[in-house]
Parts: C-alpha cells; structure tokens; sequence
C-alpha cells in the first residue's frame, strides 16, 4: 500500500557496466504509482513477480533502461500493464498479461522493446498500443479479448509485428489510424467485433504482408479518411462482411492478395474511395468478386484473376461497364 512505485531501480545495475539487479518471485501490489519502475539506463531481470493492483502501470521502464521481465502476472493495474517510453528499452517474454484498465502493452516517445512469446489479454481498453513515434518489435504473442482494439497504432508510431496471433476482440483486431504507421507480417487476425484490419487518417501507412485475416464479424480489411497502406501477399477469407472495402479517399496499394469465401463482396471500392488493387486471386465469395462504384475514377483495378462459379458474378460496376480481370473456372 505505498503512495510510490512499490520498486523504483533508479540507475540500478548499468547498461554500459553489463552489471544487473535480480527481482524475483515478490508480489508487488496497491502502491500508489508503478509497481515498477525502472529508469535512469537500469538494467535489471525482473522475473516470476505477480504485479497487480498497482495505481499506475505494472512495470514502466524509460530512459534507456534494458530490464529483462520474464514469466510475471501483471494484472489489473489502474493504467497500463507495462509501458515502455521516453527511450526505454528492455526485453519482455513469456508474461501473462490481462485485466489491466488502459493498455496491456503500450509504448510511446521512442520507447523501443522486444516483446516475444506473452499473452496479453482480457482488458478494460487496448491489447498492444503504439503511440508518438514509438516503435517495438512484437513477435509470437498471443493477444485477445479486449474491449478496444487489440494492436493500435497511432500518432507516428512505428512497430514491428510479426507471428503474432491476433484475435476475438470486441473492437478491431488491428487499427492504424492519426499517422500510424507499421510492419505487419504473417500475423494471424480473426474473429474481430468489428474489421480485422482498420486503417484510417491521412498521413497513415502500414504495411501488411503475408498475413491470414479471416472469420471476422465484419470486413477483412477497411480503410477509409484518406489513410494509404500497402498490403502484398495476404489471406483474406471467411469474415462475415466485405473482404476488403476502400472509401473516403483512401489510396492502398492492394496486390497479390488473395480474397476468397467472404460472406459479402470480395473487394468494394466505393464512396470515393481510391488505391490501387492488381494481381490479386478473388473468388468463391458470396456476392459480386470486385466492385467499384461509379464515383471512384482514381481507382486503379485491373489485373485481377476472377474464379467464376454460379453464384459469383464477374466483376462490374454500378453502371454495368467491364472491370478488368482474368477469369478463370
């Protein structure tokens, strides 16, 4: 019950002496700030504490400090789980993370950690969120049940994400917006409230590659408000709504996907909306394989390969006019 950080490690070991500070198997619960708090270029292992009930955030790190937090319980702390900003650094791997108030992982002002292997899930808000510029690199987690989005990216942040697996969120699984931007690969996302992949906002502009999204409430992917994106080489399958949708001004680069078994449309470009779609493999989705409304005249689609079948119609627009695409039975 401490009114501060239950532990602060205040230039605690050093990252330039190789020298380190060992917390392990404490419970560390209802102070008043951080449960802990580790700044000033600490370097310290923090492994196997529960941290919960903390005020603040469960572990906070900055200032170049480089802990390495493996296999602890930070859970419902008033903010973040662990937050990782102002040139904080550190690895964090094989955590269980869940029921905490803001996000369960969240890194802002050049705050750069490598983040493999936890489970972070059951929230009150965002899984993993990524804000003013900062990066990360979050490999192999497992991240679900949040009640916001699971990854959100915004305001110049830059992550990487790779191998994660993304999924049953009662937002979207995956939201960049407000100048995000973003490395996203072979990422499994699935069964979102709302669109596995949102991107909206002029200035944003992840790139998406090689990842599976499907079984989705809604659409695979949406973009809307100006946002761009490049997405190659991904799976888009089996969500309830649109495969992918483009409105509003939006400009991705969409090619070599491939787009198959949506409940709705395969891709709509539609409202305005822009981008480049080419090279991809649409088929076997409910309704019409590629269509782009009539008030869309900087979209560029073609190049498309079509896989007709009795209930899947060629792709036209609003006018009846001949999209370019390959068919192939």
């Amino acid at each position: 019950d401490n009114k501060a950080s239950g532990v602060s490690l205040v230039g605690c070991g050093n990252t330039e002496s190789h020298l380190k500070t060992l917390l392990s198997s404490n419970k560390i619960r209802c102070s008043g700030g951080n449960g802990i708090t580790v700044q000033a270029k600490s370097n310290a292992d923090i492994v196997n504490n529960d941290i919960f009930s903390n005020r603040l955030s469960g572990i906070d790190v900055s200032d170049q400090s480089l802990p390495s937090c493996c296999g602890n319980s930070i859970y419902k702390n008033k903010e973040s789980g662990v937050l990782v900003h102002d040139g904080g650094l550190g690895s964090f791997s094989e955590n269980d993370i869940y029921g905490n108030s803001l996000a369960g992982f969240a890194v802002e002002n050049g705050g750069e950690p490598l983040v493999e292997n936890n489970t972070i899930h059951d929230g009150e808000s965002i899984g993993i969120l990524v804000s003013n510029r900062g990066l990360g690199h979050f490999r192999k987690n497992k991240v679900n049940g949040h009640r916001s989005a699971e990854v959100d990216v915004e305001t110049g942040g830059n992550p990487t994400l790779v191998e994660n697996v993304i999924s049953d969120g009662l937002g979207n699984g995956i939201y960049v917006h407000d100048k995000g931007r973003g490395v996203f690969e072979e990422n499994e996302v699935h069964k979102h409230l709302l669109s596995c992949v949102r991107v909206q906002d002029e200035g944003s502009h992840p790139l998406f590659r090689k990842n599976h999204v499907h079984h989705g409430m809604s659409c695979g992917f949406f973009f809307t408000d100006l946002a761009s994106a490049t997405c190659e080489g991904n799976d888009v399958a089996e969500n309830e709504g649109t495969g992918v949708e483009i409105e509003a001004g939006s400009d991705p680069i969409f090619t070599h996907n491939t787009v198959h078994e949506n409940a709705a449309k395969g891709i709509v470009v539609w409202k305005g909306g822009a981008g480049t779609v080419k090279h991809n493999e649409v088929y076997a989705n409910a309704l019409t394989a590629i269509l782009v409304d009539g008030d869309c005249p900087k979209a560029v689609v073609d190049s498309n390969t079509v896989k007709e079948s009795n209930l899947h119609a060629m792709a036209r627009n609003r006018t009846g006019s001949q999209i370019p695409v390959t068919s192939s039975n």
